[in-house]
């Protein structure tokens, strides 16, 4: 209302609410790879959700750059985008969260044991 917040789970990422949507359903996915054949498909779905996600962030952020231009500013430099881990300068946000979530995916393929009938 009027002020910008950056404690509480502000202060871990700038969009709380799409990490914890993400985690969610990172974790139905997992038990969804249970019962159908195609297991890596439902991976592809979660990844393309973090990609919407990303994008709806982006969007979120021009407007919250025009609102608060140099206090978001200096927000934007201490807190992640979308998961905790801090990103390297070089690579720009989205592309670095695009990142760990392909990541993540691959990491599933590996360590979620198939189901056996």
């Amino acid at each position: 209302r009027g002020k910008l917040i950056t404690t509480g789970l502000y202060s871990v990422v700038r969009h709380p609410q799409y990490f914890g949507i993400t985690v969610m359903t990172l974790g139905i996915s997992i038990m969804c790879m249970q019962y159908v054949m195609l297991r890596i498909e439902v991976l592809y779905i979660w990844l393309i959700q973090v990609l919407g996600y990303v994008l709806l962030a982006g969007y979120e952020e021009r407007y919250l750059l025009e609102e608060y231009k140099r206090e978001y500013q200096k927000y934007k430099q201490k807190v992640p985008l979308l998961f905790p881990a801090p990103c390297p300068t070089k690579i720009p946000e989205p592309l670095f969260s695009m990142g760990l979530a392909l990541i993540i995916i691959f990491l599933c393929t590996f360590i979620v044991p198939p189901y056996f009938y």
